[in-house]
């Protein structure tokens, strides 16, 4: 089997194509055998989850076998918040991130999540519609390496390995509370005098969404407008010297580390409720494949 990451030329053609909207080239050779890894293959936006599945059919064929891996949702969203509004740049509250159909569109230029389309049994159904086998592992089960033996000929001896190998390996830590609020806070002192740690694309986008929530206040929240996109047009330095993650990472390590979690309390468009239900009623692993469940 040959192992095909996103730095292969194939992958990065045909993940820039799928960034842009543009027609796939071609398809790998099906009469090969693959092993791909590439996180740009599925959108992080459940709106564009049925286009990308559909295009990944056609570039990998529908005979492939798709590993999908679920996480519980509060865990789930926190990370996907903090990796899109803080890790990027893009400094935004989660409620403009979290969007619900009345509020959400494609264009917008800002980290996005149409909320109202997520949905487990939704993404499991996509990809067994599209493709022949498909096998579905939750984040917290991935120690127990279970789903290799569906994937890959590897013996007890060999899974037992890679199991201390998983267990073994540091994650990346995430910004910690205290990270995450000084970023906040910063863009709100920032806000106060017109200017932002975004670029005015984002900017314009969250003073739309402010108007399509407030559409009585005429020009409030004007103050977005204005803002002069102070770290954006600086390349997201703090006076030349240090990046603001580069800070937030130093910061981590001389306070005591809590892991920051979303306030769902303050995230009504979101029913977290009807969601971890929904991924409590699905095992631990499963295996679909076309005529065939267990």
């Amino acid at each position: 089997m040959e192992y095909v990451d996103v730095d292969d030329p194939r992958i990065r053609l045909y993940s820039s194509c799928l960034s842009l909207g543009k027609e796939i080239p071609y398809g790998l050779d099906a009469s090969e055998s693959y092993l791909v890894s590439a996180e740009d293959l599925h959108s992080t936006d459940p709106f564009f989850w049925e286009d990308r599945a559909e295009k990944n059919q056609r570039f990998f064929g529908s005979d492939c076998h798709v590993l999908l891996t679920i996480r519980e949702p509060k865990s789930y969203l926190t990370s996907l918040y903090v990796q899109l509004c803080i890790h990027q740049g893009n400094v935004q509250a989660p409620e403009d991130l979290f969007l619900e159909n009345a509020l959400y569109s494609p264009h917008l230029a800002s980290a996005k999540f149409a909320i109202d389309y997520f949905s487990y049994n939704r993404i499991i159904a996509l990809y067994k519609a599209h493709f022949d086998a498909l096998t579905v592992a939750k984040f917290e089960s991935l120690g127990k390496m279970d789903f290799l033996k569906e994937l890959f000929p590897v013996s007890e001896q060999e899974r037992e390995e890679y199991k201390g190998i998983f267990l073994a390996e540091k994650a990346n830590r995430a910004y910690s509370k205290t990270a995450v609020t000084a970023t906040l806070t910063f863009q709100r002192v920032l806000n106060s005098v017109g200017l932002s740690l975004n670029p005015s694309t984002v900017r314009g986008d969250l003073l739309r969404l402010h108007q399509l929530r407030h559409p009585d206040t005429g020009r409030r929240g004007g103050d977005i407008s204005r803002q002069q996109g102070l770290l954006g047009a600086m390349g997201m330095k703090v006076t030349g010297i240090f990046r603001w993650a580069s800070l937030m990472r130093r910061l981590d390590m001389y306070y005591p580390y809590r892991r920051f979690e979303l306030d769902f309390d303050r995230l009504p468009q979101i029913d977290v409720a009807w969601l971890a239900e929904e991924y409590d009623r699905l095992p631990d692993l499963a295996i679909y494949r076309k005529h065939e469940n267990r």
